[in-house]
């Protein structure tokens, strides 16, 4: 393996995401995380389009990665979008500009690729259980639904924390109508899921790595959220949180809720997978094979089985 780091980027709803994959000889590997906040999102489901001040923003953010790494070229990096951007109507010539602009590819992955490159990294540490896997973003909520070690569906969801916070912002002056309306909408999503069972549940991404901080574990209950949920509701989010996520925050709680309601779970855990590593660990096995300069978006995502 070489020792200059690949540089793996991840254009999300709520922000940009640069992943540094540092590799050793013996094949292990670390990730070094960059994340830069951006308004992409907002912009859309406030105004039903991005304005050029986002689209601004967004290629002055990805120019700005070679500050933060220049040992790593820009125009070798690997970049794909999620969320939101599967849903923008001018995204060709979004994705013709960043190329333009700032010499990088990007690839728009489907909402099913994302929950397969989430579920790669995910240890299942119950094999003959049965869990709910999720990773909650600002416009979409990806999910995969094991069952005694085996992936039985994975999809992706119209859920975020930024899209209903804009859905539902009208109603925050009236917290019972706030509750019913966006669990109705929730419960509506949420109701195709294959499963009808108890099943364990396991969360990651911005909102449940959030909630896990502000109780300072890992397992939260549904009794615990819901009343936590309650209190944002009246007081706001806490102070600790960025403020970036405080704006997202209550939403986000309010999805997971009536994720654990769906799934008739008593609690909630937060794990630690993400496209990250799973788009990380892809890499370090491919990079067993082909050259640095071969890999592309393309073959990262190459691949018909979850494991």
């Amino acid at each position: 393996m070489e020792e200059k780091p690949f540089g793996l980027l991840e254009m999300g709803s709520h922000s940009l995401k640069l992943y540094l994959v540092g590799m050793d000889d013996a094949g292990g590997y670390t990730i070094t995380t960059q994340k830069f906040p951006w308004s992409i999102a907002h912009d859309f489901f406030l105004n039903g389009r991005v304005e050029e001040a986002a689209l601004a923003e967004a290629a002055e953010l990805i120019r700005g990665v070679e500050k933060v790494a220049p040992q790593v070229p820009l125009s070798s990096m690997i970049a794909v979008a999620t969320g939101v951007f599967r849903e923008l109507p001018n995204i060709d010539l979004i994705i013709s500009r960043i190329k333009s602009e700032c010499g990088v590819r990007v690839r728009v992955i489907s909402g099913e690729d994302e929950a397969k490159l989430m579920a790669k990294s995910f240890q299942n540490e119950d094999a003959d259980g049965s869990v709910f896997l999720f990773d909650l973003g600002g416009a979409t909520m990806e999910w995969v639904w094991f069952q005694a070690g085996v992936d039985r569906g994975c999809g992706s969801l119209p859920l975020g924390a930024i899209r209903n916070e804009y859905k539902f912002m009208r109603l925050k002056e009236n917290a019972a109508a706030y509750l019913q309306e966006s669990s109705a909408y929730c419960d509506g999503k949420l109701e195709p899921l294959p499963f009808s069972k108890g099943v364990e549940v396991v969360g990651s991404g911005g909102t449940a790595k959030a909630l896990s901080a502000c109780f300072g574990k890992d397992i939260v209950t549904l009794e615990e959220l819901r009343l936590f949920m309650e209190r944002v509701l009246r007081e706001g989010a806490p102070e600790i949180l960025k403020p970036s996520r405080r704006a997202v925050f209550l939403p986000g709680l309010v999805i997971i809720w009536r994720v654990l309601v769906r799934c008739q779970a008593k609690a909630v855990k937060y794990g630690n997978t993400s496209v990250r590593n799973g788009m990380a660990g892809r890499l370090v096995r491919l990079l067993g094979t082909h050259r640095r300069e071969d890999l592309h978006a393309t073959l990262l995502l190459h691949s018909s089985k979850i494991f």
